[in-house]
């Protein structure tokens, strides 16, 4: 009778964290994404004007 109900509990704090880390990746995977195409890239210089 405790077998069943061990296996039962493991079980869903196994699928339980599973599901909580997938949402946290998500969020965070759109958030970056998101952040990324609204701020323009700081590291990339224009090149300087050379007309004489």
């Amino acid at each position: 009778m405790t077998l069943p109900a061990m296996v039962l509990s493991r079980g869903l704090g196994y699928y339980s964290q599973l599901l909580i880390s997938a949402f946290f990746t998500i969020v965070a995977q759109l958030y970056y994404t998101m952040r990324e195409s609204r701020v323009p890239h700081r590291c990339v210089r224009p090149a300087p004007d050379t007309e004489e």
